[in-house]
């Protein structure tokens, strides 16, 4: 009798929560669809999930039963870190897809496996509506800002135009009026539909697998002012190499330590961005981790391991050539999809 009015309890005020959720005023604009919220109604959700998490806790050997949709209501709202509050769905501008940029400018000779890689990119995100737009060194050249910052990276790097230009994306990404940026070994899996139309934190600069720049969300003020801050910070940064990634770092360690609130937002990989294939064994997939994050990064240190790890999805040798890191990449976001059914949200 107590579990049957305790889980009527939970279901009630889930459905409360999201009826509450789904009552927010929405007002449109010809591009963007902008969330208002009161004070109150923000303030109720956050009790609300509070109150549900206590419930789910373990008291004794005794422990609240619930069904398995309310667990997995539960992860969907926590993926969201309860700072952006879903509202209920309202149709875009039919004339307008939203846009997943990525930066890429050939080193030397093209790598057959970076085309495939990128064909890849494309095709993933093109299958959850985007259009995919790839920036190059010209866009960062058209930044205000460009010579100043090429002026301390070179001077960090004389030799290496890779990591120069990993710096350069931050201005060309700001050059292009802002919005999503993926690295091109960065694919998508339980993309919130919501996102795709406005970005979350209002346009606050957001980096979804903390300090690795792997997805990121911006307006183009924010983006010339995190690139502006990295440039600086270079000095600063004592790493083994000091990467954009790694002085993402050393600006993420300022806001841990209160030195300086850069108010950038650095995300939880593990809610976020997966690093590596969610294999439990050759070819079989954990579909518990991958029904979790918005989507996965392919990066050559992930791969790595688990190359040495023997559940690298094909034959190859190490360092991968011939478009083979595109190829795994593949053959797990099919086999993710035959096995789990895909993304844990719909249209």
């Amino acid at each position: 009798m107590l579990y049957a009015s305790c889980t009527q309890f939970f279901c009630g005020l889930k459905q409360s929560l999201i009826q509450n959720l789904t009552n927010f005023k929405v007002r449109r604009s010809s591009k963007t669809i902008v969330t208002m919220p009161s004070f109150k109604e923000r303030i109720f959700s956050i009790v609300c999930i509070s109150v549900v998490m206590i419930l789910l806790l373990p008291r004794g050997n005794r422990r609240l039963k619930t069904t398995q949709a309310d667990i997995d209501w539960l992860l969907k709202t926590a993926t969201e870190q309860n700072k952006d509050i879903p509202i209920k769905k309202v149709d875009p501008d039919p004339e307008w897809k939203p846009l997943m940029h990525t930066f890429w400018e050939p080193i030397g000779e093209t790598s057959p496996g970076d085309d495939a890689m990128l064909d890849l990119w494309k095709d993933e995100w093109g299958k959850l509506g985007f259009t995919t737009r790839i920036i190059t060194l010209a866009d960062a050249e058209r930044h205000p800002y460009f010579e100043e910052m090429k002026k301390v990276v070179e001077e960090e790097f004389p030799d290496d135009v890779y990591n120069q230009y990993c710096f350069y994306r931050y201005l060309a990404m700001a050059a292009c009026e802002g919005g999503w940026m993926s690295d091109f070994d960065t694919l998508p899996t339980n993309f919130p539909i919501k996102d795709r139309y406005y970005m979350p934190n209002k346009g606050g600069f957001t980096s979804f697998q903390s300090h690795v720049p792997s997805l990121i969300s911006a307006k183009a003020g924010e983006w010339t002012r995190i690139g502006e801050l990295l440039t600086e910070a270079i000095a600063r940064t004592d790493k083994w190499i000091n990467s954009d990634m790694y002085v993402l770092l050393t600006l993420k360690e300022d806001q841990e330590n209160n030195v300086t609130d850069h108010k950038i937002d650095f995300r939880s990989p593990s809610w976020n961005v997966k690093a590596k294939f969610q294999y439990m064994s050759a070819h079989e997939i954990n579909c518990r981790d991958m029904a979790i994050g918005r989507a996965i990064h392919f990066s050559h240190s992930a791969l790595a391991g688990m190359y040495k790890n023997g559940l690298f999805p094909v034959k190859a040798e190490w360092p991968l050539k011939d478009g083979r890191r595109a190829q795994a990449a593949k053959i797990f976001m099919d086999e993710w999809r035959d096995q789990c059914g895909g993304s844990t949200l719909s249209d």
